[in-house]
């Protein structure tokens, strides 16, 4: 298994995750976000706005 270093990793890509996630990335770190729940797909999700 082949190992990757980076600088940073973020668990959970909530509404801070996210963000600091992007905002490490921006400043030129290696970032890793790390996210656990169901993955969902375009079909999924509604084709409209309500």
């Amino acid at each position: 298994m082949a190992q990757t270093r980076v600088n940073a990793v973020i668990i959970g890509a909530g509404a801070g995750g996210g963000v600091v996630a992007k905002e490490l990335a921006t400043a030129g770190l290696s970032v890793v976000v790390l996210e656990r729940g169901k993955w969902y797909s375009a079909a999924d999700l509604p084709s409209r706005n309500v």
